[in-house]
């Protein structure tokens, strides 16, 4: 907006004042009460992975609340952005598949961490066995890459009354991360 009213002669004062005085687009990024140090942001319009990145880019740490109708791909675009979120409260009927993509990228994460900083482990996993364990599983072998033949993985059933069981397999398998 600066250059182009710079262009046709729009003295650099009024442009600025100008700048200073506008409010912002509806429901884009408005800051709609401060509270404690903490600004509370309506960005309503970010209906679209694009959107919400521009949102995602400019703050941090975001408590973000987002849901509704999934748009095609997703929330998956927004993968670098993640580190950013300090928690998400997901919403509507993309509230399943917003979390699925959530976890998956946490556990990417963790599987490249483990990777970076303990490359020669041997790594133990319990799995919880439903798509979420999965999930996570999948994520945590994709992160670790050519480091995922160091796994031991071992499953438990959500009503199994312990996993004593498994944690002994787990410590007999030599795992020690």
């Amino acid at each position: 907006a600066y250059a182009a009213c710079s262009e046709i002669g729009v003295d650099a004062a009024v442009i600025v004042k100008a700048m200073q005085s506008f409010p912002g687009l509806a429901h884009r990024q408005n800051i709609v009460a401060t509270i404690a140090g903490v600004a509370y942001i309506n960005d309503s319009k970010a209906t679209n992975d694009q959107a919400a990145a521009q949102a995602l880019r400019t703050f941090s740490p975001v408590y973000w609340i987002a849901g509704g109708k999934a748009k095609t791909g997703g929330i998956t675009s927004l993968v670098s952005y993640f580190p950013k979120i300090a928690k998400a409260y997901l919403i509507g009927a993309a509230a399943e598949e917003f979390a699925a993509t959530l976890e998956y990228a946490e556990s990417l994460a963790f599987g490249q961490h483990i990777a970076a900083t303990k490359p020669n482990a041997k790594i133990g996993i319990l799995m919880q066995n439903d798509d979420f364990g999965k999930d996570f599983h999948k994520g945590i072998l994709e992160g670790l890459g050519d480091k995922s033949k160091n796994v031991v993985l071992l499953t438990y059933e959500t009503t199994d009354p312990t996993i004593d069981s498994q944690m002994v397999s787990l410590k007999a398998s030599g795992a020690d991360t």
